[in-house]
């Protein structure tokens, strides 16, 4: 079907959709079906905080990702990278004021 289309459009980037659509899809599905992320964190913060005095503490939160490409050697010599990118955690910065 893939070699079809290319010689019926004459063209790769209809066909590189198609297939960065498809791997996109397939890797969508296997990842929904397969797994289930649950991602925690825990860290303990200490401050003093003197009488008559406050202190703020701000947490700016922050998915963790990795990157990467499926590499596809197609026919007639062709190379195709699909990029994805999937959760694999969380992170927190920490920010501190007070008087």
């Amino acid at each position: 079907m893939i070699e079809g289309a290319l010689k019926a459009s004459g063209a790769l980037i209809g066909v590189s959709t198609e297939i960065e659509s498809r791997v996109e899809r397939a890797h969508t599905d296997s990842m929904s079906k397969s797994l289930t992320l649950t991602h925690s964190v825990e860290e303990y913060i200490e401050y003093v905080v003197n009488p008559r005095s406050e202190l703020t503490v701000a947490l700016q939160w922050k998915r963790l990702w990795q990157r990467g490409e499926y590499i596809l050697d197609g026919c007639f010599g062709t190379v195709l990278a699909v990029p994805y990118q999937e959760s694999i955690g969380l992170s927190f910065d920490v920010a501190v004021s007070g008087s």
